[in-house]
C-alpha cells in the first residue's frame, strides 16, 4: 500500500519548489530533495542547519502523512533523532498553520493542513 503523499507534493507547488522524489522500495518512505519547502520566521546560523531543518521536518510530515496517529517517541525512534528536536519541528509547524493535533482520546490525532 502506497501512501498518500499529495499534501508534500502540493506545498512544493504552492511554493514554488522542485518537487521532491520518493523511493518506497524498503518499507519505508524515503523523501530526497535540497530546497526549502516552508518559510520558517527563525534566522538560521547556517546553510547546512537549515537544510537540515528543512529535511528533518519533511520528514516528520511525511511520517504524519502515512500515520497521523503517530507520536513523538515513535517519530523519533523512526528518523533517529531526539524527541526534543521533533517536538520543536512539531512546534514550528503548528505555528506556520502547518499542522494540527486533534485529540478524542489519549492517543490523538495529527492533520496536514
Amino acid at each position: 500500500m502506497q501512501p498518500d503523499l499529495s499534501k508534500i507534493l502540493e506545498e512544493c507547488e504552492k511554493e514554488k519548489v522542485p518537487k521532491p522524489t520518493f523511493d518506497l522500495s524498503m518499507g519505508g518512505v524515503d523523501t530526497n530533495f535540497v530546497p526549502k519547502i516552508f518559510e520558517f520566521n527563525t534566522t538560521l546560523s547556517t546553510d547546512t542547519t537549515q537544510k537540515t531543518t528543512v529535511k528533518s521536518t519533511v520528514k516528520v510530515m511525511t511520517l504524519i502523512e502515512i500515520n497521523s496517529e503517530i507520536n513523538v517517541p515513535e517519530i523519533a525512534e523512526t528518523l533517529v533523532l531526539s524527541k526534543s528536536t521533533i517536538e520543536k519541528r512539531i512546534k514550528r509547524l503548528k505555528l506556520e498553520k502547518i499542522l494540527e493535533r486533534f485529540s478524542t482520546d489519549k492517543r490523538g490525532q495529527y492533520k496536514i493542513m
